[in-house]
């Protein structure tokens, strides 16, 4: 009796819930001529919303920087099922259906237009990034940063 109340609970296909990142915790500073940069808006965003002319509004990771620059996007994460007999198969989602492992944050700051900076990671999401954006930053530089900050993965 014992042996059949146990079985069910290391069988093959019971699914195993696993919290999984899909967005990192990033926390920087914006500069701009080597000033602060107050009250730019700052959000993650994705390629569509990097098309408009303020990417950040009604977003609801968006956050403004402090007087020194500074701010703190939170991270994010979901739950999601692995079957144990298929482990190559792709895990379920349980309520988030981004599971991407790249993204971009989008900056706002006053009399500057709309920047975006993109990571991207092969296998999974970092648990944290340091940003140090620079929105007077030349133009081929940001080309090769892809973007204005330079990302830093912890």
């Amino acid at each position: 009796m014992a042996i059949a109340l146990f079985f069910p609970f290391v069988s093959a296909c019971v699914p195993v819930p696993e919290y999984v990142r899909v967005r990192p915790e990033i926390s920087g500073s914006i500069v701009k001529q080597g000033r602060p940069v107050a009250g730019a808006l700052v959000c993650f965003c994705d390629i569509a919303a990097q098309a408009l002319a303020s990417p950040c509004a009604g977003n609801q990771s968006a956050t403004r920087t402090d007087d020194a620059g500074v701010f703190r996007l939170e991270g994010e994460g979901s739950w999601v099922i692995q079957r144990l007999d298929d482990p190559e198969s792709p895990p379920l989602p349980m309520g988030h259906s981004d599971t991407g492992y790249g993204g971009s944050i989008c900056v706002e700051a006053q009399d500057a237009p709309p920047e975006s900076a993109r990571w991207s990671n092969l296998g999974y999401v970092p648990k944290r990034f340091d940003a140090e954006c620079n929105l007077s930053m030349e133009a081929e530089k940001k080309r090769y940063l892809g973007g204005p900050c330079l990302l830093t993965r912890h």
